[in-house]
């Protein structure tokens, strides 16, 4: 068997080429594949934040009817969840929710809700990927 120089380069350079190729290959899935489970996470963090605030929401509606302390309690932990993960304008608003929550001044605490729920409402969808 004799030794042929040409046909070693050819393989050599078929080897290298098709490593860059599966490497090309396997760097463009792995970003597409993270860009997927960005996309996911993003979503079920809305999801969450959508689900808390809704949960916020049950919890001071539950104080028009029953404003027990356990109740206000309930509401005053919602309320303190949601405005954790707030800024700007919402938390401002759910500041003045939660005083709003810790009296008794029903037509207050009507007004604060509204407020929150109008914003939110106004501003659900300020975060949604373009």
């Amino acid at each position: 068997m004799n030794f042929n120089f040409s046909d070693f380069i050819t393989a050599t350079g078929c080897a290298l080429i098709s490593a860059a190729v599966s490497f090309g290959v396997a760097k463009y899935e792995a970003a597409r594949k993270l860009r997927e489970l960005e996309a996911q996470w993003a979503h079920e963090q809305e999801q969450r934040k959508l689900e808390g605030f809704n949960s916020m929401l049950a919890a001071v509606a539950r104080l028009f009817s029953s404003p027990v302390a356990e109740d206000r309690r309930r509401a005053l932990s919602a309320i303190g969840e949601v405005r954790a993960s707030a800024d700007g304008k919402l938390y401002d608003l759910l500041s003045e929710l939660f005083d709003a929550a810790n009296s008794t001044d029903t037509k207050r605490l009507r007004s604060a809700l509204d407020s929150v729920t109008k914003y939110q409402s106004e501003h659900a969808h300020d975060n949604d990927p373009k």
